[in-house]
């Protein structure tokens, strides 16, 4: 009687049992990349930190060709790209990690503080090299503007 329940129990559970499917080792090995760069960013390691998150990019490249549904990873796609400084990858990323990840509220709001966070940096450069330019560059008070009026004629 012992050993026909027992191997019900282990038909049961044979039977029930769905296969755990595991991440692609590309998309894991490129998430880690990612976390691993960060860390070397936090302790002041630029040169490394930027060599791991070009591994990154590299993995999780492959990932994405051979797991696209791997919706995580588009969001550390754009987290990489961003780190090698490639914002209109990383742009494309988010953007299909949005629309992947629209599901999952924790990982979505991971992708969209991420996202922010590296175009306010963006935006923050490109206002420091706009006004590190203006010194070097004359100011012409008779060029026209945008209506076809001067700046001196625009005073009087």
């Amino acid at each position: 009687m012992n050993r026909r329940i027992l191997g019900l129990a282990v038909l049961g559970l044979v039977l029930g049992s769905s296969v755990a499917l595991a991440r692609n080792f590309h998309c894991a090995g490129g998430i880690q990349y990612v976390i691993q760069g960060t860390k070397e960013k936090d302790k002041g390691n630029f040169d490394d930190a930027h060599r791991i998150f070009g591994k990154a990019v590299a993995q999780l490249t492959q990932c994405l060709k051979e797991d696209p549904n791997d919706s995580e990873s588009w969001s550390y796609m754009g987290w990489a790209y961003c780190e090698v400084d490639s914002p209109a990858q990383a742009h494309d990323a988010f953007t299909e990690g949005r629309k992947r990840l629209a599901a999952e509220p924790k990982k979505i709001d991971l992708l969209n503080n991420n996202w922010k966070a590296y175009w306010v940096q963006y935006y923050n450069q490109g206002l420091a090299h706009y006004n590190e330019a203006k010194g070097f560059v004359p100011a012409i008070e008779g060029l026209p503007n945008a209506t076809g009026a001067s700046a001196d004629s625009a005073r009087a």
